[in-house]
C-alpha cells in the first residue's frame, strides 16, 4: 500500500466549484448501489446513509430526494456550506445532519449504507487503515458499502493520496460479500500520459 502526504480542505475548493458549475449529478456507482436495496427483501427500512466525504452534496442531495435519512461529512467547511444551500437540504431538513471533521474525528453506527465516493483514499495514510476498519464496523448486518479506492498507477507524481494494489483491495474486502470490484484505467484529459486508476468497490456486510 502506497501512503503519501495529506491534503488540506483548501486543496478541494476548486474541485468543489467545478463540480458545482458543471452541475454533476449523483455517482452512477450509487445510483448502482441504491437498485441493488431497492431490490433487496432482506432489507425493509432502509434507515441511515454516510456520505463520507460528501463535497458539496450531489450524493446527499440524491439519498435525501430517496428519503434516507443521511449523515453527510466533510472535512471541508466550504463542501458542508454547499450541502446546507441545496433545496434538499432545505426540503428534508429533518433527514440530514451535516459535520465538518476529519473521517477520524467523527463516529456513527447503524449505518444501513456507507457511501466513500472518491473520498478514502484521500484520508491521512496513518489513519486509512482504521477509517476502513470503522466504516466495516458501522455497517448493520447486510449493510452495503459503496466506493473507490485508488489503484498504484494513479495520478503517477501527485503525492497526496493513499494508493492500493488489487491484492490490497481484496484483502480490505475478506469478510465482505463482494458484489463488484472493477479496476478501470484512463487517461486524464492533461495529454501527458498520466491515467486515472480506480477500484470500484460495491460489498455487502453479512446479514
Amino acid at each position: 500500500m502506497d501512503t503519501t502526504t495529506v491534503l488540506k480542505p483548501q486543496d478541494f475548493l476548486s474541485y468543489y466549484s467545478m463540480v458545482e458549475a458543471a452541475k454533476v449529478g449523483p455517482s452512477k456507482l450509487l445510483l448502482e448501489t441504491l437498485a441493488l436495496i431497492d431490490g433487496d427483501s432482506r432489507i425493509s427500512n432502509p434507515a441511515l446513509a454516510v456520505d463520507l466525504g460528501c463535497g458539496t452534496g450531489k450524493d446527499t442531495a440524491e439519498l435525501l430526494r430517496r428519503k434516507w435519512q443521511v449523515l453527510a461529512i466533510d472535512f471541508c467547511k466550504e463542501g458542508i456550506e454547499g450541502v446546507l444551500l441545496r433545496p434538499e437540504a432545505t426540503q428534508f431538513k429533518d433527514k440530514l445532519e451535516a459535520r465538518v471533521a476529519t473521517f477520524d474525528e467523527t463516529s456513527w453506527s447503524g449505518a444501513t449504507l456507507v457511501a466513500a465516493l472518491l473520498s478514502l483514499p484521500y484520508c491521512p495514510p496513518d489513519k486509512f487503515a482504521w477509517n476502513w476498519a470503522s466504516v466495516v464496523s458501522s455497517l448493520v448486518p447486510g449493510g452495503y458499502f459503496v466506493g473507490n479506492f485508488f489503484g498504484h498507477d494513479h495520478l503517477q507524481g501527485t503525492s497526496h493520496i493513499v494508493r492500493c494494489s488489487r491484492n490490497d483491495v481484496e484483502t480490505m474486502l475478506a469478510g465482505l460479500e463482494v458484489i463488484r470490484l472493477e479496476e478501470d484505467h484512463r487517461d486524464t484529459r492533461d495529454g501527458d500520459g498520466s491515467q486515472y486508476h480506480y477500484f470500484d468497490v460495491i460489498a455487502r456486510k453479512a446479514a
